[in-house]
């Protein structure tokens, strides 16, 4: 009787979870090729079924190429990608974690990275998101992120994990 399949990250990542990406348009080569992917979102379709990816897009890898050059140069585009507090090594990340650079969603090739890349996956095939640490980015990137995911598919579902109790998440507003 289940209608939804829901799939945690399916982006190429070096870690075991795959909440680290190093590449958001593609499939992490253990779990397969973007094409089987497409296979999967076909046969879940011909039972009714929805597909919902996970998407994260408050940080990325470390190993992103984006964070890479940013290290690597600080006149490069990628640089503004980052809030650096020192360059090249300090960062703000994910809960501290230095292998999860948070992306400063304020400037809008970052921001047009991660909604590009919600919005592929929907042109792909899959039926919407659940979105990992929505509390995260700001509001006003979610306004953004509904405009271009209904854009590319306007039946889209998208929900997000938000664990932090209400009085702590205050604190969080972009």
């Amino acid at each position: 009787g289940a209608n939804v399949l829901w799939l945690t990250p399916v982006y190429p990542s070096p870690s075991h979870h795959g909440y680290d990406a190093t590449d958001l348009f593609n499939i992490e080569p253990r779990l397969g090729t973007n094409a089987d992917l497409k296979a999967l979102l076909d046969q879940a379709h011909a039972r009714e079924m929805r597909v919902i990816l996970d998407f994260v897009p408050n940080h990325v890898s470390h190993l992103h190429q984006s964070f890479l050059e940013a290290q690597a140069n600080k006149n490069s585009p990628y640089y503004d990608w980052y809030n650096f507090t020192q360059w090249p090594d300090k960062y703000e990340s994910f809960f501290g974690v230095p292998t999860l650079p948070q992306l400063n969603l304020r400037n809008p090739d970052a921001r047009n990275y991660m909604l590009d890349a919600a919005a592929y996956w929907l042109d792909f095939g899959a039926d919407g998101y659940r979105v990992d640490f929505a509390i995260g980015p700001a509001p006003d990137f979610w306004a953004d992120f509904r405009h271009v995911t209904r854009q590319a598919r306007p039946d889209c579902w998208t929900f997000g994990e938000v664990v932090e109790p209400p009085d702590s998440q205050l604190t969080f507003a972009g």
